[in-house]
């Protein structure tokens, strides 16, 4: 993990999901039960935003992780930053 905090991270996931989602998405227990679906975002969308997370958190993922991601928790867990 790089020098940023993990909040300022989980501030940086949630400002991409944002984008998806043509909303703003604060970190909450309400934002983290989200399914993909109901923010606009479908499994590609999903793929795309997790090798720009790559990008913007600098980081290497591995994707076997995400296989069962189906909400915004369950990515932040596939990330370890909940």
């Amino acid at each position: 993990m790089t020098d940023e905090t993990k909040q300022q991270q989980v501030d940086k996931v949630m400002a991409l999901l944002s984008t998806y989602a043509g909303r703003s998405l604060g970190d909450s227990p309400e934002t983290r039960g989200l399914a993909f679906n109901e923010i606009g975002m479908s499994s590609l969308t999903m793929a795309s935003a997790v090798v720009e997370l790559e990008e913007r958190l600098d980081r290497q993922f591995d994707f076997r992780a995400f296989a069962g991601v189906k909400n915004v928790g369950d990515l932040l867990r596939a990330i370890g930053l909940s």
